[in-house]
């Protein structure tokens, strides 16, 4: 389903617990697949017809899915449009991942990972994406994922390499401390910000597989988006890094 901006690669659900944190590698990252099906190995023979994913627990077949989502398209959409303004270069992906109980109830709603970096555009898809009502799952609790890919209007931007990316980020990290007065600090943050004209951060966005508090969020984003940093000369780059990992080594700390 592809919504103006928006485009909603896959829609599949899966009853198990969400994919390990991985670092990311370099310009790796900046190229990576948002989002895979899990495979159904149940019978190696049946044709996947993409339908239905059954996992460990509860399942969500598609169909239930769509129509929990198709009303809220349009909303997925303008939190985008409505908040990009003259910020052309803002593109990525953002992966909302859900967690349900046995009847349906929302446990909570996260944007599990991505690139977007724009915590004004997650906010408002996280928002959306708590408001939906989706159907009772079968079989009991279930957690599913929805990658959305969001293209930019002007020219793409470039990565700043992942070592360049750690130096400059090393010295103002320190600044976050500030945001654990307003809420409980959370853990396995991917922070990705834009940086521009005298090394001015742009943009900044926030993604973790763990739910990361709306003020905690806020606050960061009014931090890191005060800090100067290396002039990128007159471009406007990408820069990606963790944020209070748990067994994940920052990059700042590896051989």
């Amino acid at each position: 389903m592809r919504v103006g901006a928006v485009v909603i690669l896959v829609a599949a659900a899966c009853g198990g617990s969400s994919s390990p944190v991985e670092e990311p590698d370099g310009d790796d990252h900046a190229n990576s697949k948002v989002f895979s099906p899990p495979d159904d190995d149940d019978d190696e023979d049946e044709v996947d017809d993409g339908l239905e994913v059954v996992g460990s627990r509860g399942k969500m077949d598609r169909g239930a899915i769509e129509d929990g989502l198709e009303p809220q398209a349009v909303a997925l959409e303008a939190c985008f449009t409505d908040q990009v303004g003259a910020q052309k270069w803002l593109g990525g992906a953002a992966e909302l991942a859900w967690e349900l109980d046995a009847e349906g109830g929302l446990v909570h709603a996260v944007v599990s990972s991505g690139d977007l970096g724009a915590w004004p555009v997650e906010r408002c898809l996280l928002d959306t994406a708590r408001a939906i009502t989706w159907a009772k799952p079968k079989g009991g609790p279930a957690g599913f994922t929805i990658p959305l890919e969001f293209s930019a209007r002007g020219a793409s931007v470039g990565w700043w390499d992942e070592e360049k990316g750690a130096a400059v980020v090393s010295k103002r990290v320190v600044d976050l401390d500030a945001c654990d007065e307003v809420a409980a600090r959370p853990t396995n943050v991917m922070i990705t910000l834009y940086v521009g004209t005298r090394g001015q951060v742009q943009q900044a966005g926030f993604s973790s597989q763990q739910v990361i508090d709306d003020a905690w969020a806020d606050c960061a984003y009014g931090v890191i988006t005060k800090w100067q940093l290396t002039d990128p000369k007159g471009k406007i780059v990408k820069l990606a890094f963790w944020f209070n990992p748990q067994d994940i080594a920052p990059a700042w700390e590896s051989e």
